[in-house]
C-alpha cells in the first residue's frame, strides 16, 4: 500500500476512473476508484477547510489522502480492518448490495427535482424529444396515476368511470409533468423489461387511455404523452412492436451526465447474473 497527500480541491474525480462514494463523515467523505489496474481509497477532508484557523492553513495542502492498493482484495481488507463498511453486511455498504430499482429511481428523482431544466436538456440531447426547458416542470416518483387522479375528482378506482375500468395498481416509476406534456419513464436495473410491462405502457401512451381519463370532462385538446425506457447499457433490449415506439436512454448516460456513481452502479448491475441457489 502506498499513501500520498494532496491539497484541497485535488482533482481526483478527473484523475481516477469509476469513482464511487462510500460514506460521509463530519469532515468530508470516503471514495474508492481504479486506474491502470490499481485500486484506490480516497479520503477527501475538504469540508474541514471551513473550520481551520490561520495557524492551521498549512493543512490545506494535506486535505486529500490517496491510498493505492495492488489488488481489490487488499483494498477490501483495508476496509474491513478500519471498519469503513458495515460489519453486519459483510463490510459492504448497502449501496453495493441493493438491486432494488426504486432505490436508483429515487436517486434520479432527487436529481431531477433539484434542477428539472437540466434533465429536460438531457432528454433533448439523448432522445428524439424536443421539449421546452423553459416550461415549469414537475417530477413524480412511483406515480399511481389512475388511482390518485380519480380520487382527486371524487371517483373510485374500483369502479368504472365513464364506461372504462382503469387499472387499479398501475404505477409509473417516474413522471414529468408540464402544462401540456406528460412524460412516463419506466426503468429497469437488474432485470429486463417484461412483455406485459411494455404492453401496458403502450396502452397508456398510444391507446388513449390516459387521454380519455383526463380529457373527458373538459373536452380540451389532447396533450402530449411520451413513454421512455431507462435501462442498463449492459442489457440488450429486444427491438419489437412493444419497444420500437419508445425512446430509450441508459443509466450509463445518466452517470456521465450527472457524475453520479449510484447511476454507474445501476448500469453495472445489468451485466450481473442471478446466482444459482
Amino acid at each position: 500500500m502506498k499513501t500520498s497527500k494532496h491539497p484541497i480541491h485535488y482533482p481526483y474525480k478527473k484523475i481516477y476512473s469509476n469513482i464511487q462514494f462510500i460514506s460521509a463523515f463530519e469532515g468530508g467523505g470516503f471514495f474508492k476508484a481504479t486506474k491502470d489496474d490499481k485500486h484506490y481509497l480516497i479520503i477527501d477532508e475538504g469540508t474541514m477547510a471551513d473550520f481551520l484557523d490561520d495557524n492551521d492553513k498549512d493543512l490545506l495542502d494535506e486535505l486529500t489522502t490517496v491510498f493505492e492498493f495492488d489488488t481489490e482484495a487488499e483494498l477490501r481488507q483495508y476496509f474491513v480492518k478500519n471498519h469503513l463498511y458495515h460489519k453486519y453486511l459483510g463490510h459492504q455498504s448497502w449501496k453495493e448490495i441493493t438491486r432494488e430499482e426504486r432505490y436508483f429511481c429515487a436517486e434520479l428523482f432527487f436529481e431531477i427535482r433539484k434542477d428539472p431544466t437540466r434533465f429536460i436538456n438531457f432528454l433533448n440531447t439523448h432522445t428524439y424529444l424536443k421539449l421546452n426547458p423553459d416550461e415549469m416542470w414537475e417530477v413524480g416518483f412511483e406515480v399511481c396515476f389512475y388511482r390518485d387522479y380519480l380520487y382527486s375528482i371524487g371517483q373510485s378506482i374500483k369502479k368504472e368511470y365513464n364506461g372504462i375500468k382503469y387499472p387499479q395498481k398501475r404505477t409509473f416509476d417516474l413522471c414529468l409533468f408540464s402544462k401540456d406534456t406528460l412524460i412516463i419513464i419506466e426503468a429497469k436495473v437488474f432485470e429486463n423489461f417484461q412483455k406485459k410491462q411494455l404492453t401496458d405502457l403502450r396502452d397508456d401512451v398510444f391507446s388513449g387511455r390516459l387521454q380519455n381519463l383526463v380529457g373527458y370532462k373538459s373536452r380540451a385538446e389532447y396533450f402530449n404523452i411520451f413513454g421512455l425506457l431507462l435501462h442498463s447499457s449492459e442489457k440488450k433490449i429486444k427491438f419489437d412492436d412493444n419497444t420500437k415506439n419508445f425512446e430509450r436512454f441508459t443509466w450509463s448516460d445518466l452517470s456521465k451526465y450527472y457524475d453520479n456513481d449510484i447511476f454507474s452502479k445501476a448500469d453495472w448491475l445489468g451485466r450481473r447474473r442471478v446466482r444459482d441457489h
